[in-house]
């Protein structure tokens, strides 16, 4: 490993792809948090140079990205994988493309020329098209990346076909800020533009070796600094995981997570004093689910860390893959079909709905037990009859009043329960160990006191 102090000309001017891994979060950047800041420092650097105050010039730090070196091949380009700090770089390559563009259009020539180099690579380069960006996004951002970055100037952006969406975006406010600083003096200020961006910004660069730990650089980096979900780490580990063992990640990718990454699973959704995207809450019960484990919302991915090293999942990962992604599917429907506005819904969805409806969703792992589609199925009355003993047991305890503090103990015990008895018994199991409990805690009402 090694570690350099790098302006954007220095990371950018040699042929090569900087290769975001498929297993990282998309693009994220916004206006008023990063790109706004990011123009101006850029402007500001750009006017002291202007101003021929170049001696004043002090870079602006931008923070770091680390880069793992790819496997090389003759007379191929240099390949980076891009551990961390793929939003700068994808951010700094659409500020080099949008000011390009507008240099060219305001007559800047040289200033463009100089800025060309850090966003192509030569044609000498190029097997396909995509080789000549420099950066290559993960999969949910190629698209709207390749479209805007090969554009033809002037781009009208609301004809494009990923209009609208963040990286476009970023690309339009960069051109009209750009176009707004060069157009009162192309040839002065789109050459003082141009130094800004080759030389007035800095970046930390780490390089890893092919052998480095890629992973435990990116948990340091990330899991303890940054606000990234459970889920994004946890995509993170599985991917590097099955890159590991040579499984076909893209194809794993588009089959098993890519599901994932749509509004549903990305809706912040509340529980308690937490909120966080619906996928990484999925993730926790499913994990308590599983292991029957109380696991605190900050706690999840290192207890995932932890499950999939357990010897039957890391035996076959992808298998456990497929299961996840279908367990997922099974909830997505559930949790779909209990917010219909009409029609009739079945006994579970209503249950469903009712749980958010009060705003508890204590019960939330023991369904996810129930429905599990990888277990046997339960029959129709028993599956019945332990939905309506938990929304029993649930709604009398509100309507008394009686204490929470201990739900999530008893949630842990009946999934142990259910474990150690027959599936196809579930029902009758739910009602029994509902009926047992006397704490005052755990007690199941009856109609007499509900009456009161």
């Amino acid at each position: 490993m090694q570690t350099y102090i790098r302006t954007p000309q220095d990371v950018f001017i040699n042929p090569q792809r900087l290769m975001v891994p498929l297993f990282q979060r998309p693009y994220v950047w916004e206006l008023e948090r990063q790109w706004r800041p990011l123009w101006e420092d850029v402007s500001r650097q750009a006017d002291v140079i202007a101003d021929g105050r170049i001696q004043e010039l002090k870079p602006h730090f931008l923070g770091a990205v680390v880069l793992q070196q790819g496997a090389l091949s003759l007379g191929g380009l240099a390949e980076w994988s891009v551990i961390d700090g793929q939003q700068r770089l994808t951010t700094l390559q659409l500020l080099l493309d949008a000011a390009h563009a507008v240099m060219e259009e305001q007559g800047a020539t040289q200033a463009a020329a100089r800025l060309l180099p850090m966003i192509r690579n030569a044609e000498s380069w190029t097997k396909v098209p995509e080789h000549q960006l420099k950066v290559w996004p993960t999969n949910r951002d190629r698209g709207s990346f390749a479209e805007v970055m090969t554009a033809q100037p002037p781009i009208e952006y609301g004809k494009l076909k990923h209009h609208g969406e963040p990286l476009v975006n970023a690309h339009a406010y960069f051109a009209a800020a750009a176009r707004e600083y060069v157009s009162r003096d192309p040839l002065m200020r789109g050459d003082a533009l141009a130094l800004a961006l080759l030389q007035g910004l800095q970046v930390v660069v780490i390089q890893l070796d092919m052998d480095d730990d890629s992973q435990e650089i990116f948990e340091t980096l990330n899991g303890r600094m940054t606000p990234l979900t459970a889920a994004d780490l946890i995509k993170n580990l599985l991917f590097q995981r099955l890159a590991k063992e040579g499984s076909n990640t893209e194809a794993l990718y588009e089959t098993h997570w890519r599901a994932f990454e749509n509004a549903f699973w990305e809706q912040q959704v509340s529980r308690g004093r937490f909120t966080m995207a619906r996928v990484s809450m999925f993730l926790s019960d499913y994990l308590i689910s599983e292991t029957g484990e109380e696991i605190r919302p900050s706690e999840v991915f290192r207890k995932f860390k932890l499950f999939i090293d357990s010897p039957a999942i890391a035996h076959d990962l992808q298998g456990w893959l497929a299961h996840l992604a279908e367990h997922a599917a099974a909830y997505q429907k559930l949790v779909l079909a209990s917010q219909k506005l009409d029609g009739n819904i079945d006994q579970v969805a209503l249950f469903q709905y009712r749980l958010q409806a009060m705003d508890t969703e204590v019960f939330n792992p023991v369904l996810l037990w129930l429905i599990n589609p990888s277990l046997a199925e339960i029959p129709a009355r028993q599956m019945q009859l332990a939905i309506a003993s938990l929304e029993s047991w649930l709604v009398r305890r509100m309507l008394v009043c009686a204490t929470t503090k201990a739900n999530n103990r008893l949630v842990l015990d009946l999934l142990g329960r259910l474990r150690t008895e027959p599936r196809e018994q579930a029902g009758d199991t739910v009602r029994d160990f509902l009926a047992a409990q006397r704490a005052i805690t755990a007690y199941w009402p009856g109609d007499a006191e509900v009456k009161i």
